[in-house]
């Protein structure tokens, strides 16, 4: 017996080059959408990466601006919690805290109340 195969059992050779069975156009248009589907993809998270970092420094600039505000505030509120002094513009009107303002209420009434029990 022989290893070799006979003679009419395998298929005529055509020139030497046997065909092969790959559809080459379909393995490159498949490449190409794939190619395209990822480049898209890639410019995608590239384009919402952006939005996001527009709105996170937008948001960033709204939050110092209120910071700077509040601290304006805070220095005019702290001008205005030194000690009781009489605002421009109206006499016999004072500015002072309101712990100090409620203090002093307490006492005019002790003290009115005092005056008249006496009186009594």
């Amino acid at each position: 017996m022989s290893d070799t195969a006979p003679e009419s059992v395998l298929p005529p050779a055509e020139s030497g080059v046997e065909a092969d069975d790959l559809n080459t156009t379909t393995i490159v248009v498949v490449g190409l959408i794939s190619t395209a589907l990822v480049l898209a993809s890639a410019l995608g998270v590239k384009a919402l990466y952006s939005a996001y970092i527009n709105i996170d420094s937008a948001k960033k600039a709204l939050v110092a601006t209120a910071s700077e505000a509040d601290s304006l505030v805070q220095q005019q509120d702290s001008s205005l919690l030194g000690a009781p002094h009489e605002i421009a513009g109206q006499p016999g009107v004072y500015s002072m805290r309101i712990d100090d303002a409620m203090k002093l209420v307490v006492k005019e009434l002790s003290a009115e109340q005092s005056q008249g029990q006496e009186g009594q």
